[in-house]
């Protein structure tokens, strides 16, 4: 809704036809009018060119959620248990995007994805990495896993996506949850997700910045605490960023959603992070799937992954 601006990114020269790629699709991006509720604006990412940024029609791509409802995605410990892996199948015929952050429950012990992962159709069994995000148990309930329901908080994305040591990630669980004076015996970070008040906080601000509505043509979010961008989601195409809104909208809210203050959050602060992004050098990392994962080099977290010639997924947490 609203008027919409566009970005401009400086030529990017000679280099990998994958990080040009990157950089287009920043390129072409307009920013929409914000939603906001409680201090908390998202700024909808709109393009013309869609699929990614390269006016391509992208193939259709089902969501972690999606793909374990249907029963095509499998996943299970590495053999009798390693902490950093799991193993996952994708019995499916579409490709199935996991995303760094993704919380997965069961097993011997609850878990975080470290990366973005795009499974191909019919993949047989692949080892993908992770983190354990529940530090104090160590045996398994039920070899099953499901999906926790969650993208974790932006502080927790922000370590994955810089692969810090497992240390961090359960310092960062630790903290999170005694800022909320949730506890937990077994130090899981889905009892911070589960805790009533935490799910009532979540819950009312999603509904309040779903009922403003976005552009049907939205490609992703730029998230502004007060006056302060916290993150960027950005997805291959409108009808991928519809099935995973929600879950994208929550993790900025989960981020503490009591010191969110009010503050002047306005267009040119999203330009700016864009510029940023768009600037910056990307090292390519390995991937278990298909497609390219880069790492954005710098103070930020930051990861894009292309596939045929788009972007699938683009995550920055300055």
């Amino acid at each position: 809704p609203g008027d919409a601006r566009s970005i401009k990114m400086p030529n990017p020269g000679i280099e990998d036809e994958s990080v040009k790629t990157v950089r287009h699709a920043i390129s072409g991006l307009r920013v929409g009018r914000g939603v906001s509720h409680a201090g908390l604006t998202l700024f909808p990412l709109v393009s013309d060119k869609g699929g990614g940024g390269n006016g391509k029609k992208t193939p259709e791509i089902l969501t972690m959620d999606e793909a374990l409802e249907a029963g095509t995605l499998i996943v299970r410990e590495t053999g009798h248990g390693v902490v950093e892996r799991l193993q996952v199948e994708n019995r499916g015929d579409a490709p199935v995007l996991l995303m760094a952050g993704e919380i997965l429950v069961g097993g011997k012990q609850n878990r975080t994805l470290r990366q973005d992962v795009l499974l191909p159709p019919r993949s047989g069994p692949i080892s993908i990495p992770t983190y354990c995000v529940e530090e104090g148990r160590w045996r398994e309930k039920t070899s099953k896993f499901d999906s926790g329901g969650a993208l974790a908080h932006p502080s927790l994305r922000k370590e994955a996506l810089k692969a810090a040591p497992q240390a961090k990630i359960w310092r960062e669980v630790r903290e999170r949850s005694q800022s909320a004076g949730v506890q937990s015996a077994t130090g899981d970070v889905q009892a911070y997700y589960g805790d009533k008040k935490v799910v009532q906080k979540v819950e009312k601000g999603s509904e309040a910045i779903e009922k403003q509505g976005f552009p049907k043509n939205a490609l992703g979010v730029v998230a502004v605490r007060g006056d302060r961008v916290v993150g960027v989601d950005l997805f291959a195409d409108p009808s991928l960023f519809a099935k995973l809104r929600r879950k994208v909208i929550k993790t900025y809210l989960l981020d503490d959603p009591w010191k969110i203050k009010p503050g002047a959050a306005d267009e040119k602060g999203v330009e700016a992070i864009l510029k940023m992004i768009g600037e910056k050098d990307w090292e390519s990392v390995p991937s278990p799937g298909v497609g390219r994962l880069f790492r954005m080099e710098g103070k930020s977290a930051g990861t894009a992954l292309v596939y045929q010639a788009g972007v699938v997924h683009l995550a920055v947490l300055p």
